[in-house]
Order: structure tokens, then C-alpha cells, then sequence
């Protein structure tokens, strides 16, 4: 098997894989849940008078887009509202697969990574329902997979990250500050090669900050229709801003948001495990979980102190661009005021995966039979929470120390 034959099964491996997790079961809920519960009915509203009703007016409106195309394929039941992020979720990790292959020649960087990310209890919960933040994602990814093809030459026109960019922006304002990173990278890596020249910037300047802004604003045409101008939707906005940085956690009417885990701060240096029984007959149990891969999410210091040391050892491109965008996204959820949940981590886990799979790698001092033991025991314990995370009925007796650890009263 030729190496584009054996990339092309690795990556049906890994979409078939991430696809069955988190399709398995979806049609279970057959009600809306969480965020389907306003967005759903506000797609009718949005497209036929700009109204948000009765969603929140305060994100932007691409989840309608989204949601509406899928209802149209799949109809207005849960396949509807639910299979764009599955697919979408699924496609996030065949493109952490790729981009692991463009940073990093080893596949034992590449491969772990996108298993990580397929097998994230996090991940596969939130692509079984409506939420923002897996299709955003999934859009900044390619974005930065693109961007790693033009850089390398082998795309001609960056045009591809400005579109990409300005998507993920439509759905959630997490990657506003990778709007200067990630263009300000592609300039200083041109300028380093030579490749630089004297039209580049402005053209640039055009792809990264106009085409996005066109993008976002194009979201937005159902409202515009209403007769709002562009002074009144840069008002809007403003007002958008100030109303999500007063959402204190009092604001939000989930009890079960309420008290889950929040602070970003915990995410990576102590283990995530909150919830409640859902059902269940003595022997058996459902349950509601916020729980975090917890093996691999406790990795990230060290794995991002070791990227660190090797970029100041031999200056590494790779590592430095993980440092990066890892840096420049988690930053805002530490000094914003807004209450933030564990779901926004997800944002973030692609780059932390990187840095993982890297850094175990490098402690296996690259001796396969070491690094596949280290894998297996991660493969192991992530193949072990799946049920317990994503609400199948598991044994009681079998998942006791997840149920103690997570002080869950249990019937």
C-alpha cells in the first residue's frame, strides 16, 4: 500500500470512528435539549424577519444556517438538528489528523492526537446536540489546515483562511483573537522565507480582515432586511458585548449549568467530574455528565513546558504555532468576565493534543513498544468513561469510583 492509499484509510478510520461515537444513540432524546430548546424555533422567526426570538440576540446567527440546511436533508426531527454537528465533529478530527501531519512528520504526533480528540467525552456530547462551538471549530481548523498548505506552497490563494475565518467567527466570537494571530503568522512566515512581497500586505489585509468582516456581516442579511443599517448593527454588537460580559453564572437558568464546574483556571490541572442521575433501576444507571478526559487534559502543563523548552533549544515552528493559537484562545476565557463553562474548552483541546501526543512521544524517547504501551492505557481508560460520559446505561458497580469521585447521589 502506497502512502496516499494508507492516508486515505487512516482517515476513513478515524471519520467512520468518530462518526459511530457520536452517532450512536442520538436519536435516543427525542425532544429538544439544552440550546435546541430556543434555536430551533428561531429559525423559522430568523429567515423569515430577522428576528432572534426566542434564542439569545446576543451570538451570531451562522447556527441558523447551519440548522436550517440540516432540517431541509434530514427533516425537522432529531436528525435534523443533530446530524450537522456529528458530521462536523467527525470532520474535526480527520482535520486534527491533517494538520498533526503538517506540523510534525511523525504519525505517532498526528494519529494520538485525533484519537484524543475522537474519543473526548466533551467533544462527542456536544456534537450530539446543537451547540456552537463544535461547527466553529470545525471551520477555524480547516482554516488553519489551509493555512499551513499556502505557507508550504501548495495552495496558490489564502483566500480559503479569510472565508474559514470569518465563518468560525460567524457562529462564536472565541476565535476573534486569532484574527490577528493567525494572519500576523502567515505574514512573519513569508517575511522569514523571503517570500514576502510588496503588494502581499495589502492583499493580506483585504483576505484576513475584510473578507471575514464580509462574511460575518453576510450571516446577518435576514436582519438587515428588517431596514437596521450598518451604524445600528455595529450598535448591536456593542450591546451584544456589554450583555454576554454581565452573563454571571446567576444569569443562567440551568441549575445544573450552575453548579458544574466552570473556571478555566481547573481545566488542565485538576480532574473534571460533575453530575446527576438521569435513570436507572439499582443495577444500572444514566447519567448527566461535565467531565474531562482527565489522563491526557493533566499533560497540558507539562506538555506545553516541554514545547517550550524545545522551542528555546531549536526554535521550532511547530511547537511555536501550538503555543500560539493554545495561548492566544485560552487567554480570553481566564480574563473575561462572562461565566464560562467547560464546554469552551473545546475550543482550545486540538492544540493541547498536539502538545500531548508531542510530548509523549519525545518520553518514550521515541521507542515505538513504550509509546504504544503509554497509548494503550489512554486508549483504555477513554474507551472506559465513553458510556458513563455520554449517557449509556452503565453497570453501577462497575463505574463506582466515577460515581464517588464526582459525589453523585445515587438512588
Amino acid at each position: 500500500m502506497n502512502t496516499q492509499s494508507r492516508n486515505a484509510v487512516i482517515l476513513a478510520v478515524f471519520f467512520i470512528f468518530s462518526l459511530g461515537l457520536r452517532l450512536w444513540g442520538i436519536e435516543e432524546s427525542n425532544f429538544f435539549g439544552s440550546d435546541e430548546l430556543t434555536v430551533v424555533p428561531a429559525v423559522e422567526y430568523f429567515f423569515s424577519d430577522g428576528n432572534f426570538m426566542p434564542d439569545e440576540w446576543t451570538h451570531p446567527p451562522l447556527k441558523y444556517y447551519l440548522l436550517y440546511a440540516g432540517m431541509k436533508v434530514f427533516g425537522n426531527n432529531v436528525y435534523g438538528w443533530r446530524l450537522v454537528n456529528v458530521i462536523l465533529g467527525s470532520l474535526t478530527v480527520v482535520l486534527l489528523y491533517l494538520l498533526g501531519k503538517e506540523l510534525f512528520p511523525d504519525l505517532r504526533v498526528a494519529a494520538p492526537a485525533a484519537f484524543f480528540l475522537a474519543v473526548e467525552p466533551v467533544h462527542i456530547v456536544y456534537s450530539r446536540t446543537f451547540y456552537g462551538e463544535i461547527s466553529s471549530l470545525f471551520f477555524f481548523m480547516l482554516g488553519v489546515y489551509i493555512t499551513l498548505r499556502y505557507l508550504k506552497g501548495e495552495r496558490s490563494s489564502p483566500v480559503g483562511i479569510g472565508i474559514c475565518l470569518g465563518l468560525a467567527l460567524a457562529q462564536k466570537w472565541y476565535f476573534l483573537p486569532l484574527m490577528v494571530t493567525l494572519p500576523a503568522w502567515v505574514i512573519l512566515t513569508k517575511y522569514r522565507d523571503g517570500g514576502l512581497k510588496r503588494l502581499d500586505v495589502p492583499h493580506m489585509v483585504a483576505i484576513f480582515l475584510f473578507l471575514p468582516v464580509a462574511v460575518y456581516l453576510l450571516v446577518f442579511c435576514p436582519w438587515f432586511k428588517r431596514g437596521y443599517s450598518v451604524m445600528e448593527f455595529f450598535g448591536m454588537q456593542l450591546d451584544a458585548y456589554r450583555a454576554m460580559q454581565a452573563q454571571t453564572m446567576s444569569w443562567f437558568g440551568n441549575d445544573f449549568f450552575r453548579a458544574s464546574p466552570s473556571s478555566p483556571w481547573d481545566w488542565f490541572i485538576k480532574p473534571i467530574l460533575y453530575g446527576r442521575v438521569t435513570g436507572g433501576d439499582g443495577f444500572y444507571g444514566k447519567f448527566e455528565i461535565f467531565m474531562s478526559n482527565s489522563p491526557v487534559w493533566l499533560l497540558a502543563v507539562p506538555a506545553f513546558l516541554y514545547a517550550a523548552y524545545r522551542v528555546w533549544k531549536n526554535r521550532d515552528g511547530s511547537l511555536i504555532l501550538i503555543i500560539v493559537l493554545f495561548a492566544a484562545t485560552y487567554t480570553q476565557f481566564v480574563i473575561v468576565k462572562r461565566a464560562i463553562f467547560l464546554y469552551s474548552a473545546l475550543v482550545v483541546l486540538p492544540f493541547v493534543y498536539l502538545a500531548v501526543a508531542h510530548f509523549l512521544l519525545a518520553m518514550s524517547q521515541k521507542r515505538t513498544s513504550y509509546f504504544f504501551m503509554l497509548m494503550t492505557v489512554i486508549a483504555l481508560w477513554s474507551l472506559y468513561i465513553f458510556p458513563f460520559a455520554t449517557g449509556r446505561s452503565v453497570p453501577l458497580a462497575l463505574y463506582a469510583p466515577l460515581i464517588s469521585a464526582g459525589g453523585i447521589a445515587v438512588p
